[in-house]
This record gives structure tokens, C-alpha cells and sequence, in this order.
């Protein structure tokens, strides 16, 4: 039960110290307006769990708190007396949004750099860079359910003319164009990558199309796109 509470749990908890004192500590967590039943429920068993004298619990809970998503590090920790049992228990409840909002931003940052630097910006294909990295990812995939996979590289016949006659602009949409459809070719388990220039790698499970028959898919699809 609840023996005493500082002003900032008072405010957390929308609670008094009168009202608080001798209340159970989980119906006190219970009734906090902005504490979603999920997180109780994995607050209140840490909260009435006995403790040793050198065990020490810690957690992170989201609170709801004037509308606003607050994180919270809760760290429950023993009371000693001297005596092999813990008297009680200290609950601390630190507010760590900011840092939490920061490393969040700074993961999608890093997300970002990441895709950045394994993707082609002109295709939206992997690049160079993520094709080993597709390779052992997918092939390791592939092993698992005793699958063979099939790669091919292929380019575009003729793709030179293309952007002496009509411009690297128009060069740049039949790159686009040709992606789109090496990609929705290698659905619904492959993976197309621009290698470079006008080369393109395809990485395609036989269990989707066997490698023989890839080819004259990709011609019959660019032939009915012309």
C-alpha cells in the first residue's frame, strides 16, 4: 500500500496524497486514465511481486499524460531495514520522451542513410551495394525451404540510341519504365536490381518461374509494353 508520494506522482497518478495514502499501489496504477490496459497489464505484476533484498526491477511505459504520449522508466527497487525481507519498495518514474523521440528520429534517420545508400534514386531498385546484400539474404531464405533460385542479368538492347536520339530525360523514363516491369515480373517472392547503367539483375525463386523461362517472359513483357 501506498505510505507516501512526491507532487510529481501526485500529478502523474491525478491523484492526492490523501486519497493515495493506504491505497493499494496497483488499484493507484490501475485507475491512471492514461495508462492503456496493455501496459497495466504488465505494470501491476511487477508493481505487487515480492522483491529480494538486492533485486531491482526496471521498465518502460508509455503514459497518456493532457493528451500527449509521454515514456516513462519506471524502476521499482527494495526498501531495507536491515532485515532479510524488503520493509517496502521505491518506485521511481522517469520521463525519457525526449530521449526516446530523439533515438527514434535518429533510427529513421539511419533508415533513411541506409536505404539511401543501397538503392538506385532514379528506379527505386536496389543498387550495386544492396545486391550482395539481397543475394545472401534471399538465398539464405531459399535454403531454408529448399528452394533454387535463378539469377539473371539482362540490359536493354539498343539503349544508347535511345538517349542520343531522344534525350537522357527520355533515357531516364525507359530506365524507370523497364524497372517497373522487371519488377512486377519477379512477384510475389524475387527481387529486381538496377546493377548499373542499362543492367539490371533479377534474383527469382525456380519455384516461381524456372531460369529457362525467364527470359523470353521479360521479352514478351517489354514487347507488349513497346
Amino acid at each position: 500500500r501506498i505510505v507516501d508520494l512526491n507532487l510529481a506522482a501526485q500529478s502523474l497518478l491525478g491523484t492526492s496524497m490523501s486519497k493515495a495514502v493506504g491505497q493499494d499501489i496497483s488499484e493507484a496504477f490501475g485507475s491512471i486514465e492514461g495508462l492503456p490496459s496493455p501496459e497495466h497489464a504488465t505494470l501491476n505484476p511487477l508493481l505487487t511481486q515480492p522483491l529480494g533484498p538486492s533485486v531491482q526491477i526496471s521498465c518502460e511505459i508509455p503514459f497518456i499524460v493532457q493528451g500527449e504520449q509521454r515514456f516513462y522508466d519506471i524502476r521499482i527497487s527494495p526498501l531495507n531495514t536491515g532485515s532479510k525481507a524488503p520493509r517496502g519498495k521505491l518506485i521511481t518514474a522517469k520521463d525519457i520522451s525526449n530521449h526516446k523521440r530523439t533515438y527514434q528520429t535518429l533510427e529513421h534517420l539511419q533508415h533513411e542513410l541506409r536505404e539511401q545508400a543501397i538503392r538506385d534514386p532514379l528506379t527505386g531498385l536496389y543498387n550495386r551495394r544492396g545486391l550482395a546484400e539481397s543475394l545472401l539474404t534471399n538465398i539464405e531464405a531459399y535454403k531454408e525451404t529448399s528452394t533454387s533460385v535463378s539469377v539473371v542479368m539482362t540490359d536493354i538492347n539498343g539503349f544508347k540510341e535511345v538517349n542520343d536520339r531522344y534525350g537522357h530525360y527520355t533515357g531516364d523514363q525507359v530506365l524507370k519504365q523497364i524497372a517497373d516491369i522487371l519488377q512486377e515480373l519477379c512477384k510475389p517472392s524475387g527481387i529486381a536490381l538496377r546493377y548499373g547503367g542499362d543492367e539490371f539483375v533479377l534474383i527469382i525463386p525456380d519455384s516461381q518461374v524456372q531460369g529457362e523461362e525467364i527470359s523470353p517472359i521479360i521479352k514478351d513483357a517489354i514487347d507488349k509494353w513497346n
